[in-house]
């Protein structure tokens, strides 16, 4: 009876070491679980930050592709108004000429 009484024991420690353990298994289940959720999450806000960082980059991009065609038509203006400025200056010394010529003929 005292060995049965034994075995019966140890059948219940071992039972209760058997629940102790699937108990352990659940809890780190959930924790994996838990870890693989905010894994996730971690990857969606890494995949927005990525968004918006690309969309910013093209937004920069855009910006100074279009700074670059305002300062080369800036430059373009700038070469326009420097020859006109040269034709200017080159009428005025034709004009200065006749007048020279016309006060010498009178």
């Amino acid at each position: 009876a005292a060995a049965a009484a034994a075995s019966a024991g140890s059948l219940v420690a071992a039972e209760a070491s058997g629940v102790d353990v699937v108990r352990a298994a659940l809890a780190e289940g959930l924790e994996v679980a838990e870890l693989r959720r905010r894994l996730e999450e971690e990857r969606a806000e890494a995949a927005r930050a990525a968004e918006e960082a690309a969309e910013h980059a093209a937004g920069l991009s855009a910006r100074a592709a279009a700074s670059e065609r305002a300062n080369e038509e800036a430059e373009a203006a700038l070469r326009r108004s420097s020859a006109a400025q040269q034709d200017a200056a080159e009428s005025l010394r034709r004009t200065e000429a006749d007048l020279r010529r016309t006060e010498a003929e009178l």
